[in-house]
């Protein structure tokens, strides 16, 4: 997770690759690193697009 820039979010990125659910976030630290850290990352608006809201 050292990928992730703000060490403050390395948090959620572990999570979520632990748990093997999406991260959902605005936070663009997190999106910089999709493809490149071992978790899914969504926007608000892919998530709900996702579940067909």
């Amino acid at each position: 997770m050292q990928a992730v820039p703000d060490p403050e979010d390395r948090k959620f990125a572990a999570l979520s690759a632990a748990a093997d659910v999406p991260v959902v976030s605005s936070d663009s630290d997190l999106l910089d690193v999709r493809g490149v850290i071992g978790a899914v990352v969504l926007t608000p608006g892919e998530a709900a697009k996702k579940a067909g809201l």
